[in-house]
């Protein structure tokens, strides 16, 4: 897998919050860590940027994704903790459901001298009858439409594109 190659390719900037023990309990529910539902939003947002750049509907079979993190200590970080929070973020946006992700990898790099980041690439595989698909589009297109319409209303100079191509 090469990055020229990927459907997508997103930086996200800073370090990257793990999923690993991230739940807490409030009242009777579970929620998530204030740090894990930030990061979450950003990756999620920085996703509905680029595919709205770059006029793509969320990919609908099976899909490999690469995740590359470049962290600045070599303090003990676990890169498969992270994992789950950039596929949950990616959801709706890059693909439909984390269960269409059929070949996964991760890396992690220290480099002292840079700032962290992580990078994640997309790729679509070809259909298999071995990878079926079992999820609600018209759900996901409406959450992306309105995230869409959120954010022009945020940001009215530079109006993102929906999954229709058209502007809000």
């Amino acid at each position: 897998m090469h990055p020229r190659n990927a459907d997508i390719v997103l930086t996200i900037p800073g370090i990257p919050a793990s999923k690993k023990n991230s739940m807490m309990i409030a009242g009777k529910r579970l929620i998530k860590r204030k740090d894990v539902r930030q990061y979450e939003a950003l990756v999620e947002t920085i996703a509905l940027v680029e595919t709205s750049r770059l006029g793509m509907k969320p990919l609908t079979g099976p899909c490999a994704i690469e995740i590359t993190c470049f962290w600045p200590t070599c303090h003990r970080r676990d890169v498969h903790n992270v994992f789950g929070s950039i596929c949950d973020a990616l959801q709706g946006s890059v693909y439909l459901d984390d269960n269409q992700l059929v070949v996964v990898k991760a890396e992690k790099f220290f480099e002292p001298n840079e700032h962290p980041r992580t990078v994640v690439q997309v790729w679509a595989l070809d259909d298999c009858a071995a990878y079926p698909l079992v999820s609600s589009q018209k759900a996901v297109k409406k959450k992306i439409d309105r995230k869409i319409k959120a954010l022009n209303r945020a940001f009215p100079k530079r109006p993102l594109k929906g999954l229709d191509g058209k502007s809000d």
